[in-house]
């Protein structure tokens, strides 16, 4: 059975897209202003907002076996994490439980081709609110509204803390040249750290920019 799923975004975005990509009903900002600007602006300071993107999760006994039915790369370890083809990502959060969020073509995602899942496996409903804090300042801001030393954090790893005030799941991602965080946090809380996080990276110069720019095949 189709599982109810809320992916607007909770945030107030400066403009109207330039350009957004439709995911299943939920629209993902592509840029705002100009592609190349906020490219560079990727390099510096910016903030995504990622809450489009599907999302999953699955727990049960048998939830290891299903996922690796449907091929799925699994996490050998609780809180690590493996990445999916598309630029998303699958991170293990309990010893038999997932959460996994898809890349931008939001076709990444394990799905039962009956409809049923079998009994020791159980979907989880995940409307996280997602979003990323990139570039080389990145790691200042952080510092301001976190106590967590992300410096010498693993990367991709989740680490579970407070930032700006509001429990999230904060996930340092390799792979790029500057600084690349992703959080997640509950919906009911995400307009609080959006509003914080954009108040701090206007103070250093830091825009709102799509998702164009943090995945480079993106057309």
């Amino acid at each position: 059975m189709p599982l109810p799923i809320t992916r607007t975004s909770p945030f107030e975005l400066p403009s109207t897209p330039g350009a957004s990509r439709d995911l299943a009903g939920a629209s993902l900002a592509l840029w705002f202003d100009d592609p190349e600007r906020e490219r560079q602006a990727a390099q510096r300071l910016a903030l995504c907002d990622l809450s489009a993107l599907p999302k999953a999760g699955y727990k049960g006994n048998g939830a290891t076996a299903w996922l690796q039915t449907h091929q799925t790369p699994l996490p050998a370890e609780t809180f690590e994490s493996t990445r999916l083809t598309d630029g998303g990502i699958i991170v293990k959060v309990a010893a038999d439980e997932y959460f996994l969020e898809a890349g931008p073509s939001g076709v990444d995602l394990p799905v039962p081709s009956n409809g049923e899942f079998p009994p020791d496996c159980f979907p989880v409903v995940r409307e996280d609110a997602s979003l990323v804090l990139c570039g080389a300042r990145a790691a200042a801001v952080l510092l301001q509204v976190c106590g967590y030393d992300f410096s010498t954090a693993t990367l991709d790893r989740v680490i579970y803390t407070r930032v700006a005030g509001v429990d999230s799941a904060v996930f340092p991602a390799a792979g790029y040249p500057h600084t690349h965080v992703k959080l997640w946090c509950d919906r009911s809380y995400a307009v609080s750290l959006w509003n914080s996080l954009v108040e701090i990276c206007e103070e250093f110069e830091g825009p709102i920019i799509g998702a164009q720019a943090l995945f480079t095949d993106l057309p």
